[in-house]
């Protein structure tokens, strides 16, 4: 990839960010509006249960396609069907295991039809469409990527619309979920088509996954650990404190997770790369590293800044029952900066093909969250949801450096 390719596939994957940015936020604040802090901390709740487990319904494959397909755009095909194989049967066994478990993990009083709908919006349908990106993303084909998000938001903006309009505010959150889910299915029928045709259908490699399935394994652990020092958080707040003060801690990390949206954009355009760099070795890494460090620290740095003076404008869009964001927020501010420094040393790692040191580090981190959370969710509620936070992609950033930084 020359430099001006990647700046190109790094525009078309901002303005691809943007513009789902854009509107998710519409989507989001219509959404916490309708729902109230209670039963937005439900919805979120369970989200974020979708998001940590999310990651294995591929098993790595979805990974391991993008590795493959940028060094070898033949393989695409058999790659594909091979992950949309895995997705399919794995994401389906992890939706009825979860739902099992819901009793235990959601917030008291959660229905199990509203878990189930959103966990098959989330892990079936919504990862299949992250996936039929990935691949679009391995062959370079960013405005593709860009679109996918763009669609599904939009689709599940229509739905909320749709149920305030006819139902003037007085919905269920079990009617919200099952059109979500109606939503999301809908954009992962039109993706998956729309790949299938593009890409093509062919016999899956199983030979090859059976030689690299550790691999996949590795980003799977990796991804959801991740998502894990995310979002674990929401699900133990929802079930130590309460509904309602997810809701609010929920709502005032997504909005600094908006923030961070151009660093996604850039980690987006750069992941197929890292592969390629990653082949001629560490010393060629860490150049490629030090190019992106530069642009991707000076935005953290002013987005912590506009996090800080803008929060107070959030009960304005949100509501005054979500007054407490806005402390949210203003401590989270530094959040983007940390968690870039932990993009460019991660994604680095996978490149070299370092895929355990990268996996313990955010598995141990995971569980050094959990411990935090434990810890300080039945004291200080929020603000230890915070702290846990905080701390974590501290210790992960530098550990995940301290890692690419060695020599081997």
């Amino acid at each position: 990839m020359t430099r001006s390719s990647f700046i190109h596939n790094t525009v078309v994957s901002g303005l691809g960010q943007f513009g789902k940015i854009a509107i998710q936020a519409v989507y989001f604040i219509v959404l916490a509006r309708a729902l109230g802090p209670s039963e937005y901390g439900i919805f979120a709740a369970i989200a974020a249960i979708a998001a940590m487990t999310g990651p294995f319904s591929s098993l790595g494959t979805s990974t391991l396609l993008v590795r493959n397909v940028s060094r070898d755009k033949e393989s695409a095909a058999s790659q594909w069907t091979l992950v949309l194989l895995v997705s399919t049967v794995t994401g389906l066994f992890l939706v009825m295991v979860l739902v099992l478990l819901v009793p235990a993990l959601a917030p008291t009083g959660t229905s199990i039809q509203v878990a189930l709908a959103i966990l098959v919006a989330d892990i079936l349908a919504g990862r299949l469409v992250e996936t039929a990106g990935m691949v679009a993303q391995a062959q370079e084909r960013m405005g593709r990527l860009a679109l996918y998000p763009v669609l599904l938001n939009l689709l599940r903006l229509a739905a909320i619309t749709s149920l305030i309009v006819y139902f003037d505010d007085d919905f269920t959150l079990t009617q919200w979920a099952w059109l979500y889910a109606a939503a999301s299915i809908s954009m992962a029928i039109f993706a998956v088509t729309e790949v299938s045709i593009n890409t093509g259908i062919a016999k899956p490699d199983l030979a090859r996954y059976r030689r690299e399935w550790k691999d996949g394994l590795y980003f799977s652990i990796g991804l959801s650990a991740q998502s894990a020092y995310n979002d674990i958080d929401k699900t133990m707040l929802g079930r130590i404190n309460s509904a309602e003060a997810t809701g609010v801690y929920s709502a005032g990390f997504r909005i600094v997770d908006m923030a961070y949206t151009p660093i996604r954009a850039m980690a987006a355009a750069s992941f197929p790369r890292f592969f390629k760099v990653g082949a001629r070795g560490q010393r060629e890494m860490l150049k490629f590293v030090k190019r992106l460090a530069a642009p991707a620290i000076g935005y953290t740095l002013l987005a912590g800044v506009g996090l800080l003076s803008l929060a107070h404008v959030v009960p304005l869009l949100l509501g005054q029952e979500y007054g407490e964001a806005v402390y949210v927020i203003q401590l989270l501010a530094p959040l983007p900066l940390l968690k870039a420094l932990t993009f460019l040393a991660a994604d680095a790692l996978a490149g070299l093909n370092r895929h355990r040191a990268r996996s313990t580090s955010q598995v141990t981190l995971a569980f050094v969250n959990i411990g935090l959370n434990l810890v300080l969710l039945p004291k200080y509620g929020v603000t230890g949801a915070v702290a846990s936070t905080l701390i974590t992609e501290i210790i992960l950033a530098t550990l995940l450096w301290f890692f690419l930084l060695r020599r081997r």
